[in-house]
């Protein structure tokens, strides 16, 4: 009797072990299984204030700002598309054929898309020596809101373009985002390669496409 007491602390902590390491692996499996069944939440995006605003309101015209393409799921050509930087730079999809384009749809105000940079820029930060490169379509209503978001903000790969509301609109529905933050992967000979949330991104997307 007293051989099986002195057994039974042992015992208790070989199960107390085997539970701890049960719990560990739950907790990282959880996660991924989660939010494979309930996906991460986007959130609408109001763009009915910029139908009235169709106009030519830059440099391009709204004809030019999205140029071409098959659609915007995985296996189409991605709509070509023109904007400018905050800076006030041009950019167009085109600059960057040869090269594997992360573009992320986003607005300072979404709290989805700040929870989600990170990972993003993560991933831009893992594979630029290789050619990737991250685009980033601001949906905020004014140029001055993502000025001040990005000036706080540690986002330092991120191409972040705007133009203006109308503009960014017309691109983003030419992506068929409804929600942000909403992440296509575009390969080197401007496929998309993957359309989903940006924290269902994994690095096997983007390396694939290198």
């Amino acid at each position: 009797m007293q051989e099986d007491t002195k057994r039974t602390p042992t015992s208790l902590r070989a199960l107390a072990a085997v539970v701890g390491l049960a719990a560990a692996a739950a907790a990282i499996s959880l996660p991924l299984v989660w939010g494979r069944i309930f996906p991460p939440r986007e959130v609408p995006f109001d763009d009915t204030a910029s139908r009235s605003l169709f106009v030519d309101d830059g440099p391009s015209s709204a004809s030019d700002d999205v140029t071409g393409g098959t659609g915007f799921a995985v296996g189409d050509t991605a709509p070509g598309f023109a904007l400018e930087t905050i800076d006030g730079e041009p950019v167009a999809l085109a600059d960057y054929r040869g090269k594997v384009v992360i573009l992320d749809f986003w607005a300072s105000w979404c709290t989805p898309c700040r929870r989600s940079m990170p990972h993003v820029e993560d991933l831009a930060e893992q594979f630029a020596t290789h050619g990737a490169v991250l685009l980033g379509i601001c949906l905020d209503r004014s140029r001055a809101a993502a000025v001040s978001y990005l000036e706080h903000a540690d986002h330092p790969l991120m191409i972040a373009l705007w133009g203006s509301y109308a503009r960014a609109t017309r691109v983003a529905r030419s992506y068929g985002v409804i929600g942000i933050p909403r992440t296509f992967v575009i390969d080197r000979d401007g496929i998309v390669r993957f359309a989903g949330h940006p924290l269902q991104l994994r690095a096997d997307d983007v390396a694939d496409c290198l």
